[in-house]
This record gives structure tokens, sequence and C-alpha cells, in this order.
């Protein structure tokens, strides 16, 4: 059973389903992006020959969750007539969690049973691709419970500690009024406590935050510089 943790509408969805069928090589994750910052604006890009993300970061102090950007591509040749026919219709995403290598063995409970409980989760996403088409999104994959149950275990508190989790990512929706599953993608993430944020102090001129701040909005996967606001704000921007 799905654990709906997200909604994000963005078009209709049409139910009805006939049938149910693997993506096979229709509905593919290509890979995990890298936004970009193009002045004050993010932009995201379906090409993934530069930008490609083969690993991941996250600092379990951040104030933000850990989002992916998967890359999914329809590869219905679309020779029919009918414009609305091998559109694919993404539903969602099912993501599964888990700790390779028995990390969970040093976490006590209860909150060994928490992480249990949301490693598995389903995201809500509403969009369609075309046929021969590719399309990019952004899903938080560890839900607010299972940050806090990790932050709660003190397994962190040496803040040399890293714990290395696989994130199995696929993306569920329709194709011509049958089911369909994208193929898995498998993400290495690394968590850790204080491990991507540099504390250089007071920020100072409280009229430039723009040199703290990130176009993008996330926390996450490289070296972050912070500094505390005079309104005592926590501020962190790329190093």
């Amino acid at each position: 059973m799905r654990r709906l943790q997200q909604l994000a509408l963005m078009i209709p969805l049409a139910f009805g389903v006939t049938a149910c069928t693997d993506g096979g090589n229709t509905l593919l994750i290509l890979g995990n992006q890298t936004p970009s910052a193009d002045g004050l604006s993010c932009t995201f890009d379906t090409n993934l020959d530069t930008t490609a993300l083969t690993a991941g970061i996250f600092d379990l102090r951040s104030p933000l969750l850990y989002q992916m950007f998967p890359v999914l591509q329809n590869s219905a040749t679309g020779v029919n007539t009918d414009l609305n026919q091998d559109v694919v219709l993404i539903e969602g995403f099912d993501i599964e969690v888990s700790f390779p290598g028995g990390f969970l063995d040093a976490v006590p409970e209860p909150q060994r049973q928490i992480l249990q409980d949301n490693s598995e989760t389903t995201v809500l996403r509403s969009f369609s691709i075309p046929p021969v088409s590719q399309a990019v999104t952004s899903i938080d994959v560890f839900n607010p419970p299972f940050v806090q149950a990790l932050l709660d275990s003190n397994v962190f508190a040496n803040t040399a500690v890293r714990a290395l989790v696989e994130v199995k990512v696929e993306a569920f929706g329709e194709i011509d009024g049958s089911t369909i599953t994208s193929t898995p993608f498998t993400f290495p993430v690394t968590l850790c406590l204080n491990c991507l944020f540099f504390d250089s102090g007071d920020c100072g001129d409280p009229l430039q935050p723009a040199d703290f701040g990130l176009p993008c909005g996330f926390i996450q996967d490289q070296t972050t510089v912070c500094c505390l606001s005079q309104m005592g704000d926590l501020l962190c921007g790329v190093q």
C-alpha cells in the first residue's frame, strides 16, 4: 500500500484503467539531474551529458528535505495519428530507501522501527510526457519522520559518522488507458551531520543577503557557507 507523501497536481488525470503494463523500454528514468542557477532563476535541463549527479550527500542539519530531480523518457514511437495516444501521464513516484551494510543494527528502538515504517513512500506528481520526449521533476526522498528518527537515534552524535543509503525510485502512471511503471532507478546518498555546513559567523551587512542565498533554494550535495543574520536566522549559500 502506498504511503502518500506529497501532492502537486499540474493537469487532470484520466482514470478507468483497463490493464497493467511494465514500463519496460517505454518509460525510463535516465538519471538524477543537477539544477542550474541562471542569475536569480533556477533551470532544469533534461540533458544529462555533463550535469548528471551520480551520488548525493545530505546533511541532517539542513532545514530542507533532500530532493532528487529525475529525468524521465517516454520512448513510445508516437506513430498513431491520435495525438492523445502514446502520451505517458505521470501520476507519481514510489520511493524505497534501504541501508546496505547493516547500518540499522546500530540504530536503537524505537527509532529503528520508525525508519523501517517510513522507508517506503509515494510522492504524487501530475504531468504528461509526449512520445519520444523527456521531462524532469523534483521529489523529496526522505520524509520528516525518517529524518527526525535519524537525529533522535544519536547515531550521528559523533559527526564523523557517515551512513550510505540507497534510494530506489519508480515512476507510475498511464499510457493509452493502461497503467505503466518505469524502470527502477537507484541512487546512493550519504547521510551525515554537520558535514556540509561551514559557519562563517555574523552575516555582516543585512542589506546583502544574496551573498549567502541559494538561487535554486537547495542545500545539499556540496559544501555550504552559513552565517547568522541580525534577526538570528541561519542563512546558507554554496561555497
